[in-house]
């Protein structure tokens, strides 16, 4: 097992941040290997359950996701498992000051069989990607509307385009 831990202080209100990070739709904007997420179902407390593909060393990894607790702008908790592994992230949200919060992500990752043996090789690489997402998360949220509204007219990182450009290279030879 490993416990990675990251924080990011965001200039937004912690309201606006935590609705951004609730919401399905934006998930994949700013955790940069989360490559889709579907909602399932919602169990009759409430607790949603999804599916979640997420691109870790190269290759495609799903698990099942359920969101465990929610308090609205303060706490979200999923628990999740897959092959190979289970997980709890916990994501706290934080008002420092009317226009200031601070989101703090801890992940609690445990590996069964060759992941167990490969933990100590992945806490070092899920704590810069939870950095990462954290700092791209910011970066989103403070941006200027207009930047983040031409931004989201960019093709998607994994968009069919890059093959013309192999294409190109391949033809210059």
């Amino acid at each position: 097992m490993f416990i990675s831990h990251a924080e990011v202080e965001i200039k937004r209100p912690v309201a606006e941040v935590f609705a951004y990070v609730v919401d399905l739709r934006h998930q994949t904007e700013w955790q940069r290997g989360l490559m889709e997420v579907l909602q399932k179902e919602t169990d009759p407390e409430g607790l949603e359950t999804f599916v979640e593909a997420r691109k870790v060393m190269g290759r495609r990894l799903e698990h099942i996701l359920k969101r465990r607790q929610f308090e609205e702008n303060t706490l979200l908790v999923y628990s999740g498992d897959g092959p190979g592994h289970e997980f709890e992230r916990e994501l706290t949200f934080k008002e420092l000051a009317p226009d200031l919060s601070r989101v703090t992500l801890e992940l609690r990752f445990t590996g069964h069989g060759a992941l167990a043996v490969a933990e100590k090789m992945m806490q070092p690489m899920a704590l810069t990607e939870i950095t990462a997402d954290l700092h791209h998360l910011r970066d989103i949220l403070e941006a200027p509307t207009e930047i983040y509204d031409a931004a989201k007219m960019l093709p998607d990182h994994d968009a069919p385009w890059h093959h013309s450009l192999e294409k190109l290279d391949s033809e210059s030879k």
